[in-house]
C-alpha cells in the first residue's frame, strides 16, 4: 500500500499505475490523500521495456499524471 498525497482528490474516479486500473476503497480517499495498494499486475520496465512509469489520477473534475516507477521485489525461497 502507499499514500499518495496531493490536494482535490475528493470526486475520485480512478488511479491507474502504469495504464492499470487499481482498485480503492472511498473509505481511504479524502480531499488531500489516497491509501491505495499497487496491483500485482502493474507493468514495470522489467515486464514492458516500453512502460510509461506514470500514476494517472482521474477525478470528477479532471486528471493528472505524477512520474512514478514500480520494481519487481527480488526473489526469494519461501520453503524447501
Amino acid at each position: 500500500m502507499i499514500v499518495i498525497q496531493g490536494n482535490h482528490f475528493n470526486g475520485l474516479q480512478a488511479v491507474y499505475f502504469n495504464d492499470t486500473s487499481a482498485y480503492f476503497n472511498p473509505s481511504y480517499v479524502t480531499n488531500n490523500n489516497i491509501i491505495i495498494t499497487i496491483p500485482a499486475t502493474a507493468q514495470t520496465a522489467a515486464t514492458n521495456p516500453d512502460v510509461k512509469n506514470v500514476i494517472r489520477i482521474v477525478t470528477d473534475h479532471g486528471e493528472t499524471t505524477y512520474s512514478f516507477s514500480l520494481y519487481l521485489p527480488p526473489p526469494f525461497i519461501s520453503s524447501i
